[in-house]
């Protein structure tokens, strides 16, 4: 309940210090009461004793029937992940991804930062699904399904062999998918490859560490995350830790041997993959960490690097709200086993407890160092490795601990909590009053996000209205984009705005100072055209038509 309860105090609290743990905050008052009632349920006992009893039934007839009940839950994922729309699209570069589907170019060309999987999956796949008749937005979301869908199914299969029998399999599932890292898939997915490449090693990884093969697993999982983005080469090291390991555990030279082409194949690819990360590095990262970093030091510069453990402290709780659970699993485990318990450890070869730290200890780094370039609560998802890793680790803690430990009145109070913040997480994507509540208050609230983050947001809230044809808001928000950073195309998508929502005397003032401000450019011209005629002044529009000409606009803007 003390997961409620934090969530519960935060949405008082009204700051940026605590976008990964405030959703309440942004919901209506009555859903947060009634999600609160359905938390407090698992821990009725007339309510927790017959749910952990059923867990347990569940889970035995998981292990008599593994791969229907892993064809259903990953099924079931999947048609989750199609059937919720994200009506907004704020997160990272989604509105951007979508608009290139219609495009004849290249991804590389309008994404600098796309790596080659990700390119096939999210714009050449979705392409070929155009060409059958699909728009595009439903080509996004069903191969965003169908990622999840994998993802599912290598999460339930490192569970299963972390669970080996025991009564904790279900439970763990299901606290595996109310975590964030599904938020990364529904109609967006361009970190779903990286999730599944991050899922497939680690899979790979547990097999090899009990002796059943895994090999081709870690080194395709590897492969797949390093070809998606450039946070995959975070696996290697704990990756080659793992053949090592794995090769000293075998009995003869012959078995080590076969690990060899697997970890040949890893280490090619990535070498493979050295001139493009190092290309988006120059081009890319360096830049835009650098405006990022001199941004936020003029807004908050004592408290920067605070700032920055503070975002990677809400990222954690985001993508797994109830880790600090398996953190006290991981504490119960670390006692003496007894000796029953040290013949069933037997069946490992070697821990992977060093590989989990290594990874793990990479990903912090780059969590607390990389500043996300629009605001934290908005660029979340490029943190989705970090999520994928400490989901699984912490999902194969607890299953572990069920083995040892009686925890059955612990799943029912557990799930019901993380069920509850699911949904309140999920609302934020697909609900639109819900998201735009949450995006407003990133704006307003303390710590204040940089000018730069907040004219880049309320620049994409006001074309999102415009386009909606929502266009006194839109003019809203290009006003408000205005008092951060007065740019000329503001004033003249916020005149624009006014013309089309029938106020031509605010749409003159607007267009006017664009005008003002970017003398060159013709555009301003034909809003200033169309806003005279409106109020019957054909001579001034006629004079606006000319200038227009005159700066090489010939034809009206996008809009008009």
């Amino acid at each position: 309940m003390a997961c409620i309860g934090l969530r519960v105090a935060c949405a008082w609290m009204h700051t940026n210090a605590c976008w990964g743990v405030d959703p309440f905050g942004d919901l209506p008052p009555a859903w947060t009461v009634a999600l609160i009632a359905l938390a407090a349920l698992g821990f009725v006992p007339r309510v927790a004793d017959p749910a952990g009893r059923r867990f347990e039934r569940a889970a035995q007839s998981w292990h008599a029937r593994p791969a229907l009940a892993l064809g259903l839950v990953s099924l079931a994922t999947g048609a989750l992940c199609f059937a919720v729309t994200d009506p907004v699209r704020l997160v990272g570069d989604s509105t951007l991804r979508l608009g290139l589907l219609g495009l004849n170019l290249p991804p590389e060309r309008l994404l600098p930062q796309v790596f080659p999987l990700d390119a096939f999956i999210n714009a050449h796949l979705p392409r070929a699904l155009i060409v059958l008749g699909m728009s595009g937005e439903t080509a996004l979301r069903l191969v965003g399904a169908a990622m999840a869908a994998l993802y599912s199914a290598l999460l339930l299969g490192i569970l299963r062999e972390s669970d080996e029998g025991g009564s904790g399999l279900v439970a763990c599932a299901l606290l595996a998918l109310t975590g964030g890292v599904l938020l990364v898939f529904p109609g967006y997915d361009k970190f779903g490859p990286l999730v599944v490449g991050v899922a497939l090693a680690m899979l790979g990884a547990l097999r090899l560490s009990r002796g059943k093969g895994g090999a081709w697993a870690l080194a395709g999982g590897c492969a797949t995350a390093v070809l998606s983005h450039r946070t995959g080469y975070l696996l290697l090291p704990a990756a080659i830790w793992v053949f090592l390991q794995a090769g000293r555990s075998q009995g003869d030279r012959a078995g080590a041997g076969r690990l060899i082409p697997p970890a040949l194949f890893c280490l090619g690819v990535a070498l493979a993959t050295v001139p493009r990360a190092l290309e988006v590095l120059r081009l890319f990262d360096v830049p835009v960490q650098r405006s990022a970093i001199a941004a936020a030091a003029t807004t908050w510069a004592p408290g920067l690097m605070a700032l920055r453990l503070v975002d990677a402290l809400n990222a954690t709780f985001f993508y797994v709200p109830w880790w600090p659970v398996a953190l006290v699993a991981a504490v119960l485990l670390s006692r003496r086993p007894t000796r029953g318990e040290r013949v069933a450890r037997g069946a490992r070869r070697f821990t992977l407890a060093p590989a989990a730290a290594i990874v793990l200890g990479l990903q912090s780094v780059v969590l607390v160092a990389i500043r996300p370039p629009q605001g934290a609560g908005r660029d979340w998802d490029m943190n989705a490795g970090f999520g994928t890793v400490l989901t699984i680790v912490t999902c194969v803690l607890l299953a572990r601990a069920a083995r040892r430990f009686d925890l059955r009145r612990l799943w029912a109070p557990l799930v019901s909590t993380m069920v509850v913040v699911a949904i309140s997480q999920w609302c934020l994507v697909a609900v639109e009053s819900v998201q735009l509540k949450r995006v407003d208050g990133f704006l307003t609230r303390r710590p204040a996000w940089s000018p730069e983050q907040r004219a880049t947001t309320l620049d994409f809230l006001g074309l999102r209205a415009f386009n909606l044809a929502r266009f006194e808001d839109s003019a809203r928000y290009f006003e408000r984009a205005i008092e951060v950073e007065p740019n000329p195309r503001f004033f003249f998508q916020a005149g624009l705005a006014y013309w089309r929502a029938g106020q031509p005397a605010q749409a003159r003032v607007f267009a006017m100072e664009a005008a003002r401000r970017a003398p060159r450019i013709g555009d301003p011209w034909w809003v200033l055209a169309a806003a005279a005629r409106a109020q019957g002044d054909s001579a001034y529009a006629a004079a606006c038509l000319d200038s227009a000409h005159a700066r090489g606009s010939r034809y009206p803007p996008a809009g008009m």
